[in-house]
């Protein structure tokens, strides 16, 4: 799983969304209990001056992500899909 994890951050990586970043991110994803914010949590934070420094980043990934090399695109996609049929394949097991 690990493997599949690495394979997944270095294909952002390479469409310039860095590890750090993607930590931050990462954990600004979560709401004042520690759960992953929800879809109006989000759109919340998006748009709090204080907390949506975290997400330009992110946006500008998404932004950019039609002038990136079609093949850092199709390796994320394969990345990403290897790590769900992964944790779809563990979560039968719990």
């Amino acid at each position: 799983m690990i493997s599949c994890l690495e394979s997944v951050r270095n294909d952002l990586s390479n469409l310039e969304f860095y590890t750090v970043t993607q930590d931050s991110t990462g954990v600004s994803m979560r709401n004042n209990s520690g759960e992953v914010m929800n879809y109006r949590e989000f759109c919340e934070a998006l748009t709090d001056k204080s907390r949506s420094a975290w997400f330009m980043t992110l946006a500008d990934v998404y932004f950019k992500l039609h002038r990136q090399n079609k093949e850092n695109v199709k390796s994320l996609l394969s990345s990403l899909e290897s790590l769900i049929t992964l944790l779809d394949k563990r979560s039968v097991h719990f």
